[in-house]
Formats: structure tokens, sequence, C-alpha cells
């Protein structure tokens, strides 16, 4: 039986991910390295700290500094979308879905503690949440399941009674490695990719999920 639901933030929620792809890529010309939409792409779902680790293993750049261009990283994003009315069609329905239908409801997000408080205070949905945790405050970030055992652990209610909606691939991979029912909701142009096929459900938008289909994955 689902017990509890837990959503990721970025490219669910709130549709931040043009946002962060734009400062992801103007942060890497500066070192020299072209990286294109398609390629930053691959990133999806990871912590900055990780994503400027794995353009670093890829092409290293003299004289690095990871903590500040991670520090200058949350500052430009944060310029961009603060105050930007960027919350996913159907965020709200599903939202309130989850916590009519008697589910505890989580965010379980790659992004920094204070901007998931930013979205939940800039939407009003401070009464939503049961519970927000941030995998900056974990060993290691997704694809690894940290963030979602610890999430679960918080919460009270074992891993396989939660289920986790997410829309990139290291997100699946890190709920289902915590042994999680997953739903996907993958952007558009990604919605093909075989690599989505771990997931257990996968939908288009926020805006198809109901009662019902979290009901049935218990």
């Amino acid at each position: 039986m689902i017990k509890a639901v837990i959503f990721d933030l970025d490219g669910l929620l709130i549709d931040s991910e043009p946002y962060w792809r734009r400062v992801e890529i103007e942060m890497l010309q500066k070192f020299g390295i072209n990286a294109t939409d398609e390629m930053v792409r691959e990133t999806y779902g990871l912590r900055t700290d990780e994503v400027i680790a794995y353009w670093y293993d890829l092409q290293p750049w003299p004289n690095p500094d990871h903590k500040k261009m991670e520090a200058d990283f949350y500052v430009l994003i944060q310029e961009l979308i603060n105050g930007a009315d960027i919350l996913m069609e159907g965020a709200k329905d599903a939202i309130n879905i989850v916590k009519t239908g008697g589910f505890l409801s989580a965010i379980a997000s790659s992004s920094p503690r204070i901007m998931i408080e930013n979205f939940v205070s800039h939407y009003n949905l401070s009464d939503s949440f049961d519970l927000i945790h941030s995998s900056v405050e974990e060993a290691f970030g997704k694809p690894h399941p940290a963030v979602y055992l610890s999430t679960a652990a918080k919460l009270g209610v074992p891993p396989t009674s939660c289920l986790a909606i997410e829309d990139s691939v290291h997100g699946v991979v890190a709920a289902k490695a915590a042994r999680m029912k997953t739903i996907v909701i993958p952007e558009p142009v990604n919605y093909d990719d075989q690599r989505y096929n771990v997931a257990d459900g996968k939908l288009r938008s926020l805006k198809e999920l109901t009662l019902s289909m979290i009901q049935a994955l218990g």
C-alpha cells in the first residue's frame, strides 16, 4: 500500500530546467567548454557539485575552484527564477490529489534547501508538504538513493510504501534503487527514451495523475 508520495522539484513541479541548462552552458563556456543544450540534458537530476565534477572529469580546466563555481551557479539560477511564474501545469492539482487522498507528501530534490523553501513559500504550499529534503544534505546525490531513503525514514514510512514522482533518468534510478514505486514524467523531447522503462508508470503531464493511479501502484 502506498502511504507517501514524494515529488522531485525541478522539471516536475516547476519548469526550471531551461534556466539550469542556460546557466550550465554559460558557466562552462568560461572554461572553454562548448556544451550544447542536448549535452547538458545528460546531467538532469544531478546535484550541482556533481554536475561540475561530471564536466571537470570530461574536460579539466586550470585552477579549479569547484566550491566557488557551485556558489556562483546558485546565485545565477536564483536571479533567473526568482519571481518567475514557472509552476508546471497540473502541479497544484497533483499535490492536492496526494493530500486529499490521505497520503504523506514530500519533496526530495537535488536543489539546495533554500531553493526548495523558496518554491514552497512563493506558491503558498507550506501546508501541502509534510517534509522537504535536499540531496545537498546527503553524502551522494541522485542517482544514489540516499535522498529518497532519508526522506522515507524522516516520514516514518518504509521505502516500499512510497511512490516517487520524477522527471529525470537519474531521479528514477535513485527512486528505484531505494525500492520505491516510481512514476516518471519526462520532458517531451525525451519521452521515448528507453531508460525510463524502469519506472512503474509514465505520463506526459502531472495533469494525468489520478488518485486511482496512485492506489493501483500499491
